[in-house]
């Protein structure tokens, strides 16, 4: 015979996994996109990278990436070396740029 105790554990125990799975945050259920393409205008809280126009996050990270050879390095970067014509490819999450990489390799 059954005891009480374990019947009502027994009960909780389905009544909790009865519920679906909910997310900690909206980074849990965000993406992001990348873009790439060349810069044809440039202000500080936009760019426009190959005709579409883009909001730059106030964080973003610029990413300088040049080749050596045949290796490929990255170099901290910063706004004021984003240039109009420069290749770009671009992280973006819920339509605001956080990441720029500067494809100095392109040139």
């Amino acid at each position: 015979m059954f005891n009480i105790k374990i019947i009502s554990l027994i009960l909780a125990l389905l009544f909790i996994s009865s519920f679906p799975a909910i997310p900690c945050s909206a980074a849990a259920i965000s993406t992001h996109t990348y873009i790439n393409g060349q810069v044809t205008v440039l202000s500080e809280s936009r760019i426009n990278i190959s005709g579409v126009e883009y909001v730059i996050d106030k964080k973003c990270k610029y990413v300088m990436q040049y080749r050596k050879g045949r290796a490929f390095y990255e170099d901290p970067a910063s706004y004021n070396n984003v240039r109009i014509g420069d290749n770009v490819t671009a992280k973006m999450t819920g339509g605001i740029l956080y990441e720029i990489i500067l494809e100095r390799w392109k040139r």
